[in-house]
């Protein structure tokens, strides 16, 4: 006779917070949750890179004054 234990699967996000299956509570229950986490990571992530663009940005805008200054 063979038995099947059943997988639990587990639902992580970037920072270390996840959602697991349980005997109590499925991953399938937990839908909502897991769109609102993908939804604040999703935010994060937008922030954090447009907050890099706009460094980038600015650091190029300071090197083609320099560049403007040694020229004239």
């Amino acid at each position: 006779m063979t038995i099947f234990q059943m997988e639990k699967f587990r639902f992580k996000i970037i920072d270390g917070k996840y959602i697991k299956d349980t005997k109590e509570f499925t991953l399938e229950q937990s839908i909502p949750e897991i769109i609102v986490l993908i939804y604040q990571e999703y935010y994060k992530v937008k922030n954090l890179r447009l907050e890099r663009e706009e460094r980038e940005k600015t650091i190029r805008r300071r090197t083609r004054a320099k560049k403007r200054k040694i020229t004239k």
